[in-house]
């Protein structure tokens, strides 16, 4: 296995920020930033 990312608190926030403003999905966002999102709905 690989190691695992970490992320900077500015970057996730940038992250949180745009889903927040709705213009993308969670799914687009996840793909463009080439991150794996786990999520219920």
């Amino acid at each position: 296995m690989g190691e695992r990312t970490t992320y900077t608190a500015e970057y996730k926030s940038k992250i949180v920020i745009e889903i927040l403003q709705g213009e993308h999905t969670i799914s687009e966002i996840a793909t463009r930033e080439n991150v794996f999102c786990e999520f219920g709905q």
